[in-house]
Order: C-alpha cells, then structure tokens, then sequence
C-alpha cells in the first residue's frame, strides 16, 4: 500500500500549505478515532467504465444451470442461500478476471473472463490485482484459491 502511504502524505502537505492548514492536518492524525461525523451529503461527479449487466445475469443462468441450481463461490465455496435462505437467494458478486480498467472501448468480455464470488473473497481478489498480497499465516493457501481467476 506505499501508493496510499504516498497519496496520504500529498494531502497532507498540501493541507499544511494553507492557512490554518497545520490543525487541520493534526485532525488526522489521531491514532485511534471512537466517533467521527459522518452523513454529510456530498455530490461527486465520477467517470466509471461500463459494464454489461446482462452478460452478468448469463453468467449466473449458467453457472446455476452447471451447479444444479445453486450459486456459490468459486473461490472458497460460500452459499447465501444455503447461509441466509430465501434472503440469500441470486447473492453473489461478479468478478471480472480482465479488470475492467484495462478495457478499451469496444472490447469483448466472455463468460470465461467473469468468476462469481462471495464479497470478501471479491474484496481480497481485488486487492491482489491491485499488488496488494496478504501476509497473514496461511496466506499461501488463500491465495492458490484465486489462482485461477
């Protein structure tokens, strides 16, 4: 994460430019915060890459069609449905193994490019796409889950 360290550290420098700016840099370096303010309605104005919605509901059509039924995590093998019943139900998240940044304009995605995973193993897949490797004991074996995809 030295990318976030460094990001972290500009904002920082930059708040300590302006007037007033060393409080406000202060603010942020508690080292342990019980409550903050949160709830501020703030407007964002983002660009994001489209994605294919229906391509997603192919996905799971087929993946239920060749797992009788079920959907389930293709990493470590969570069920919503079979954890949480009814609710649980259709719960899955859609991985795309091409991440979608790399995309340019036009370009396909297959079925073979998306695996469905639980949140947290989309979370961490994420994150090591992203350079980011856990070193946790065990973390070897986690990661050969997620080798594939």
């Amino acid at each position: 994460m030295p990318r976030l360290r460094e990001a972290a550290d500009a904002i920082r420098a930059r708040l300590a430019e302006e007037p007033g700016g060393e409080e406000r840099v202060e603010e942020f370096d508690e080292p342990e915060i019980a409550e903050a303010e949160e709830g501020r309605l703030v407007t964002r104005l983002h660009r994001t890459r489209e994605r294919n919605r229906k391509l997603v509901r192919s996905k799971k059509a087929k993946f239920q069609k060749d797992n009788g039924g079920r959907l389930f995590c293709e990493a470590c093998g969570f069920d919503f449905e079979r954890e949480y019943g009814e609710r649980g139900a259709g719960f899955i998240e859609c991985h795309h193994t091409k991440p979608v940044h790399t995309l340019r304009a036009g370009q396909k995605t297959k079925l073979v490019d998306l695996a469905l995973l639980c949140a947290n193993c989309h979370r961490i897949k994420t994150y090591e796409n992203q350079d980011y490797l856990p070193s946790e004991p065990g973390a070897a074996k986690q990661q050969s889950l997620f080798q594939q995809y």
